[in-house]
């Protein structure tokens, strides 16, 4: 349970449940983002999911 004020989401992703899980896996652009597009950019350049 958060206690207090909460902060705006800087962006919002928008798709289907496998569209965004694709897209967590850097798989398929078929996501669409509300707010700062940067942030999904950011996620793909920096983040390598792995088996292990």
């Amino acid at each position: 349970t958060t206690v207090g004020d909460t902060a705006e989401a800087d962006a919002v992703l928008h798709g289907t449940a496998a569209e965004l899980y694709l897209g967590l896996w850097n798989r398929g652009d078929e996501i669409s983002v509300a707010g700062r597009e940067d942030v999904l950019d950011q996620w793909r350049s920096q983040v390598q999911v792995r088996w292990r």
